[in-house]
């Protein structure tokens, strides 16, 4: 969409050249180029007010944070998303992370071998880790100890194509998650996670006609509210009911009611 949005905005300044005509565009393709970006600015706009699109960016290993600030976001925001990656992920650790093992004299003394650590597999994205030579013994004592979203978010970027080897974005975090992996768990939940339109209009292939206001007595909140909690609670993404009731009674709702069709 960034993309899309550069070029419309080229198409609107009249900076491109036709290559068949070494003319800039026409008036009505830059006319039509400014309308196009007004909708597409609304629509970014609507994205920045859910979470999910940031965290869904920055859980592509090919993008990480470092995708918002290659699109010079300010810092603010990029510590913003970094703190709702924390926070979720420390909700589904809490969730579903494994109760630690008791530890064991002979465990402890394996664990000590630096080369029973070289033998154990690494996840693709924590393979090159950040050299820590240069860190105290005062500093490390004190440091809190590494999680996998920490280590994940100070890995160097992962190509996309690397990540195609093992079946596509999708397949490498269910991989993950099958292999006990949290974050792969909360990667595969925010990443297919289903769709925000609930409008009238994309809920029938016939129009918002399908759903005739009169006849079912349904305002358009409701309906929202209805297709909602079908599609996302009993998902971690909704657990909450509270939540569930919130949308269906309309609180915060400041909609006009369904229009007069006749």
């Amino acid at each position: 969409m960034h993309t899309l949005k550069f070029r419309l905005e080229l198409m609107r300044d009249g900076a491109v050249i036709n290559p068949r005509t070494g003319q800039p565009p026409r008036l009505v393709i830059r006319v039509a180029a400014y309308a196009a970006l007004n909708v597409l600015n609304k629509y970014l706009r609507l994205l920045e007010a859910s979470d999910i699109y940031w965290l869904a960016i920055a859980l592509c290993p090919w993008n990480k944070l470092q995708w918002f600030v290659d699109r010079n976001y300010p810092a603010i925001r990029i510590q913003q998303v970094r703190r709702l990656l924390e926070d979720r992920f420390g909700e589904y650790t809490a969730r579903y992370a494994p109760p630690p093992a008791p530890e064991s004299t002979h465990t402890a003394e394996g664990s000590s071998n630096p080369s029973s650590l070289s033998t154990r597999p690494r996840r693709l994205w924590m393979q090159t880790l950040p050299s820590t030579s240069d860190r105290n013994s005062t500093a490390m004592a004190t440091a809190p100890p590494p999680t996998a979203l920490s280590i994940y978010l100070a890995t160097p970027l992962v190509c996309e194509a690397e990540i195609n080897k093992h079946g596509a974005l999708l397949q490498f975090w269910e991989n993950e998650a099958k292999a006990g992996s949290v974050l792969g768990r909360l990667a595969l939940d925010i990443l297919t996670a289903p769709s925000s339109s609930v409008d009238v209009e994309r809920a029938f292939s016939g129009g918002r006609m399908s759903v005739n206001y009169r006849q079912h007595r349904t305002s358009l909140a409701t309906f929202r509210a209805k297709m909602a909690v079908g599609s996302w609670f009993g998902t971690p993404l909704l657990p909450d009911v509270a939540e569930v009731l919130e949308m269906v009674e309309g609180k915060g709702d400041t909609e006009s009611g369904p229009p007069d069709l006749d």
